[in-house]
């Protein structure tokens, strides 16, 4: 069980830290300055994180308990998945 939960830890970081790259990547096509890029993206990733947590922590799992949590947010993740991995 230790190296399923390793496994999974290093394929999310992986996939966090290549989000955040092509977030780069795709800025910086857009013509704004590269010195704002890293630290706006930066800003914006952790108050995305911060709101996330304050709204599942104070609303979400109080209403409708941890397993609903959990549920939606598995489907919501594989739905994610689905429109990242379909075919243009």
């Amino acid at each position: 069980m230790g190296w399923l939960f390793s496994g999974l830890s290093l394929v999310t970081g992986v996939l966090g830290g290549l989000h955040f790259a092509l977030a780069a990547m795709v800025m910086a096509s857009t013509g704004v300055a590269l010195e704002r890029i890293g630290g706006g993206l930066y800003a914006l990733d952790l108050a995305g994180a911060a709101a996330g947590v304050l709204m599942a922590a104070l609303f979400i799992i109080p209403v409708y308990g941890i397993m609903n949590t959990l549920a939606f947010l598995s489907v919501s993740s594989g739905i994610s998945l689905m429109t990242l991995l379909r075919r243009p």
